[in-house]
């Protein structure tokens, strides 16, 4: 289970990096015209970089749902794993919904700079 585990993570880490090297926008790279590279490419970068953290946050309050359904499904009788699986619950969507507030709160700095 672990080497299934760590080979996902694997894959989901080289596609990761692939996505990361698409933050730098072609008018900003190599010898770029650099009056094209002005304030709303850095900040295009900014908002992408801040996206790329919120989904990998996301895709972390997922796993913690996955977690915490298994040890309930595995709880049994066992009142210790059952507490255990409703807390990994409970805490993920406390993370969910601060996850979902920093987006929100995010898109609204940007629309409020921006304009």
């Amino acid at each position: 289970m672990r080497k299934i585990i760590g080979v996902t993570i694997l894959v989901w880490l080289a596609n990761t990096g692939r996505a990361m090297a698409q933050i730098v926008p072609d008018s900003c790279r190599g010898a770029a015209d650099l009056s094209e590279c002005n304030l709303s490419a850095v900040e295009d970068m900014i908002v992408t970089v801040a996206e790329f953290i919120l989904g990998l946050a996301g895709s972390l309050a997922l796993a913690m749902f996955v977690y915490g359904g298994v040890l309930y499904i595995l709880a049994g009788a066992s009142q210790g794993m059952l507490t255990k699986a409703k807390n990994a619950i409970k805490y993920a969507v406390i993370g969910l919904v601060i996850i979902l507030s920093a987006g929100l709160i995010m898109k609204l700095v940007v629309q409020a700079l921006t304009s």
